[in-house]
């Protein structure tokens, strides 16, 4: 389970429209903490965050993209091909070159997935990681960052963009 701020990360989604999602019945987190009030919300939930999304790309106002959901029956979550590893560490020396500096950093631990294609597909991409690192028993400890191994400013062409995201992360 991902506390509100996370899965707000994850979905590339504000807090304050995750709240009216859920003040409107689109989206209501799994759990709510009696007590303090604090939402919860699991990986799995980023499938619906993405179908809002979607569906207010193309033009539907949020009361018809509840009617649209509450129509639609579950789907099952459908399997995909993401790599998703958690690298401990990374070693090396290189000299500084080109204007270009290189600078020892400590080492952090991140839950990342590499995948091919443009950028549309990120979404897709964060529920398999965030499904990932919750079912790992990961927390998340650090902003997310992507590595483009192939990007636009290497290949104009979509298909062969080669993207790394992560997080940085520690087992719970």
């Amino acid at each position: 389970m991902f506390k509100i701020g996370e899965f707000s990360r994850l979905a590339n989604v504000s807090v304050r429209m995750l709240r009216h999602y859920d003040k409107l019945g689109l989206l209501t987190p799994e759990v709510v903490d009696q007590y303090a009030g604090y939402r919860y919300y699991p990986a799995r939930q980023l499938a619906q965050v993405n179908r809002i999304q979607q569906l207010k790309a193309l033009g539907f106002s949020l009361n018809t993209i509840k009617s649209i959901l509450e129509a639609q029956s579950d789907e099952e979550l459908r399997e995909s091909d993401h790599d998703v590893e958690v690298q401990v560490s990374v070693e090396g020396e290189y000299l500084d070159n080109d204007g270009v500096c290189f600078y020892t950093m400590p080492a952090v631990q991140v839950a990342s997935v590499t995948f091919n294609g443009p950028f549309e597909q990120t979404p897709y991409v964060m529920e398999a990681l965030a499904t990932w690192i919750e079912a790992n028993n990961y927390q998340i400890t650090g902003p997310m960052f992507n590595i483009s191994h192939v990007s636009p400013a290497h290949d104009p062409d979509p298909s062969n963009w080669v993207t790394e995201s992560c997080y940085q992360v520690s087992k719970s």
